[in-house]
């Protein structure tokens, strides 16, 4: 969502999976919708993933937008001030036709394309009509976040082991390596999954050893740094009584210093 709307605040809630929400009253038509989510401004983001085509489709997009609206203002005292609401419709099917555009973006407008009210918006993206390639290192060069997400989605479904880590190597992206490893893991059944666990807890220990030992490796550092720090200032107090012809069972009562090593400075 933050690819596609580039959102300067953080995303405070989200639901996944076939949500259901109903208005106050029994009468009222419910709205669906796979995702739903809030970031920290109030604004309120719609995510549908589409397969088959309707005929209805941006009706019911513009349905569940509005339907959003209308339940702002049902409960206690309102002043009609609107959060915005942006639905996003991601469809496995070219519903625009006339162009060979993947993304496009709706808002209401005056007859001068100037933006009349910008709380309403709209994102359509047709995964068919995006065909961009991420194979080379000169793809990758060029590739957007927006990109790489779409290049996620659009293969999910041809998703295997071998694939899986082709894409990762080529998309290099934390937040899609965990989305590939959420919905690989979803695929597999029985014996597959217990051993897919087993290799993931592997690479998950392998890590947080390494990251430990670089933990602990620093932390060492740090005393022993400490250490030849606090060992230099002594020697330096020492041979400054030294040159004060300080008496030498002062010099060993005030540093801790034997007098061996009083003797060598």
């Amino acid at each position: 969502m933050n690819a596609i709307l580039q959102l300067k605040s953080p995303i405070k809630s989200i639901e996944f999976g076939n949500l259901e929400k109903v208005g106050d009253f029994q009468e009222e038509k419910k709205s669906i919708f796979d995702i739903f989510a809030i970031d920290e401004n109030g604004k309120e983001i719609i995510v549908e993933l589409q397969r088959a085509n309707q005929d209805f489709f941006i009706d019911r997009a513009v349905f569940y937008t509005s339907k959003q609206f209308v339940d702002m203002g049902i409960k206690g005292r309102w002043d009609y001030k609107l959060k915005p609401v942006y639905f996003i419709g991601i469809t496995d099917f070219s519903h625009f036709g006339f162009d060979d555009d993947y993304i496009r973006f709706l808002s209401l407008k005056d007859k001068k394309c100037k933006d009349y009210f910008e709380k309403m918006n709209f994102v359509f993206i047709e995964l068919p009509k995006f065909n961009k390639k991420i194979e080379s290192e000169e793809d990758y060069k060029t590739v957007t976040s927006i990109e790489k997400w779409l290049f996620f989605l659009k293969n999910l479904e041809s998703l295997n082991e071998n694939k899986r880590k082709v894409f990762e190597n080529s998309l290099r992206d934390e937040n899609i390596e965990e989305a590939f490893e959420i919905a690989y893991f979803s695929q597999l059944k029985g014996a597959e999954r217990i051993k897919y666990e087993s290799e993931l807890k592997d690479r998950r220990d392998k890590f947080s050893e390494i990251k430990t030992a670089h933990n602990e490796g620093v932390q060492k550092g740090i005393e022993q740094g400490l250490e030849q720090g606090r060992k230099a200032g002594i020697l330096e107090i020492a041979k400054n009584l030294l040159l004060a012809n300080a008496p030498l069972d002062l010099i060993i009562s005030s540093t801790g210093l034997s007098q061996q090593e009083i003797e060598s400075i």
